[in-house]
């Protein structure tokens, strides 16, 4: 199937590479796993900012302090600084949750992406569109919280998102 496909819903998913102790980022690791489930995906390239930042910080995968963006740009020249999902991430933890363990993996709404390139990817998805933007802390793995296990949370919380979207 084409990646272009207008028939079909589409559902970005980013995976990022290796940063601080993580050689093999989760993110990563889950993304890939949905593909071989039989997910299609298409590849995109990150280096549109990072070539462009000497300040970037890619052996952390930090975004640089002082309010600036991997790419030079200050986030006080946008119309909003803070921008937040429209998403309701308590009724998605909520209905998500019933399905684990809660000792094993918690499912629970997340207000800080933290400092790292993807949380820059997710401000701008916000910028773009913030009733369809949402942001996934992946844990990483262990012998209880398996790829597989974050791998069915996930596309749990996709079909929330999506439950939300057609109620809108």
């Amino acid at each position: 199937m084409a990646c272009n496909d207008r028939n079909r819903p589409v559902v970005v998913l980013t995976g990022f590479g290796p940063y601080g102790s993580f050689q093999d980022n989760p993110s990563a690791a889950v993304v890939r796993r949905i593909e071989d489930e039989g997910a299609t995906i298409c590849s995109m390239s990150q280096g549109c900012c990072i070539g462009r930042s000497p300040s970037y910080r890619s052996d952390t995968g930090q975004v640089p302090c002082g309010n600036t963006c991997p790419c030079g740009v200050e986030t006080t020249e946008r119309p909003q600084s803070v921008l937040v999902s429209d998403f309701d991430c308590n009724e998605i933890a909520s209905s998500v949750s019933q399905f684990f363990d809660s000792n094993c993996i918690k499912i629970e709404p997340s207000y800080d992406p933290g400092r790292y390139l993807c949380a820059y990817s997710y401000f701008i998805s916000l910028s773009h569109d913030k009733r369809k933007s949402l942001f996934v802390h992946v844990p990483g793995f262990n012998e209880d919280i398996t790829e597989q296990l974050v791998a069915t949370a996930l596309k749990r919380i996709i079909n929330e998102c999506f439950k939300q979207l057609n109620r809108s």
